[in-house]
């Protein structure tokens, strides 16, 4: 979901953090069921980023688990391997409020529930939900994400959403910006404006998109993911081809930073790597930033 430089995986580099509970210990009644092409093919037709409003919830989802108007989904192979995970979901849970579900996408072979009682409680309030990756994905480098999400898979699972958070662990919101996340369902496309010696468009590690439009784009035959492409920007550009409405640079500066400089923006992603020098500041504004690795800010 990355892009703008030479980014790791999510997760590459983690150490086990969370003690290993036993294997058998799920909530199976907290998993979705994925979502079938066909099912989404048909929920997505006619109609996918009306720009004046947005679109009404449709059922389907998930066999009987449609998702209201709005959805907050982070995808990590392995959480056990993300030492931030827990606090960094609680956190998300926290700013985002009751209307914005969490999903986990994850490999199934990889899940433990977390021992962490104040996740296990957002998990019985179907605040968190866990959703799992095809069983044979692999993620060895970038790239491979991004072409994993340049396939319809990914999307299919929250089509019935009008909009969808994307965050990784190396993202976070800001609690005290007067903003939220809802002044900015307006964009089909949105995320930390991408400086120009880095590319075009806004980063995919914390964004928030329409995906309607992302599963109609990894639909079109005619938009074809090539070798070198990062998934945030292909979307980006696909999206302006459609039509899309798609902020300006100073508008997505409002909701997220990483390459390019704001003083109070609602959120950031690996802003210590591309924003060194303005990190004593950004801490001041954005306190939860320590809650972010070293690690992930080194990559």
């Amino acid at each position: 979901m990355r892009s703008g430089g030479k980014k790791k995986q999510p997760g590459a580099n983690a150490v086990e953090a969370f003690p290993q509970l036993d294997n058998t210990e799920t909530h199976h009644h907290h998993h979705l069921m994925p979502r079938s092409s066909e099912q989404s093919r048909l929920s997505s037709e006619g109609g996918f980023y009306a720009s004046d409003a947005l679109h009404a919830m449709e059922k389907g989802l998930q066999g009987d688990r449609p998702f209201g108007n709005t959805v907050a989904v982070m995808m990590e192979t392995n959480t056990s391997a993300v030492p931030n995970f827990v606090p960094l979901v609680l956190h998300f849970a926290s700013v985002l409020g009751p209307d914005w579900p969490i999903v986990i996408v994850t490999l199934e072979s990889t899940w433990v529930v977390p021992a962490s009682p104040a996740f296990r409680r957002l998990m019985d309030a179907d605040r968190i939900r866990v959703t799992y990756l095809p069983a044979a994905t692999d993620f060895p480098n970038r790239y491979a994400v991004s072409v994993f999400l340049a396939g319809p898979w990914f999307w299919e699972q929250f089509v019935s959403a009008d909009r969808m958070l994307i965050f990784q662990a190396d993202s976070i919101l800001c609690s005290k910006a007067p903003a939220k996340v809802e002044d900015f369902l307006e964009w089909d496309l949105l995320g930390a404006p991408i400086a120009a010696q880095f590319g075009v468009g806004y980063n995919g590690g914390l964004s928030l998109r329409n995906p309607k439009l992302m599963l109609d784009i990894v639909n079109d035959p005619s938009a074809t993911f090539g070798p070198g492409d990062f998934e945030d920007q292909w979307f980006y550009k696909r999206a302006q081809e459609r039509g899309a409405h798609l902020p300006t640079q100073r508008q997505a500066m409002r909701f997220a930073v990483e390459t390019m400089y704001y003083k109070s923006p609602l959120g950031f992603h690996q802003a210590s790597r591309f924003l060194k020098k303005h990190m004593n500041e950004f801490t001041e504004w954005c306190p939860e930033l320590g809650m972010l690795s070293e690690m992930r800010f080194n990559e």
